[in-house]
């Protein structure tokens, strides 16, 4: 699912995500360029974190990859 998350609030539920459901790769996508959204994000467990525009080839395979981890 996609969830549009406000600034303050996207760590502390990207954090409810992985207690709810431990071991779900959480891709964090940004329309920011801001390496402290990235630090964060990774630091709060995100598998990755892309921006937009997307690379769509990129997205397949991190979700594939992904995927076959789960």
């Amino acid at each position: 699912p996609e969830y549009f998350l406000v600034a303050e609030g996207r760590d502390q539920h990207h954090r409810q995500l992985h207690t709810l459901q431990p071991g779900l790769p959480v891709v964090l996508i940004t329309a920011f360029r801001d390496e402290e959204i990235f630090r964060r994000a990774r630091e709060a467990g995100a598998a990755d974190v892309m921006t937009k525009p997307l690379d769509l080839p990129r997205l397949v395979s991190l979700a594939s990859g992904l995927a076959a981890r789960v």
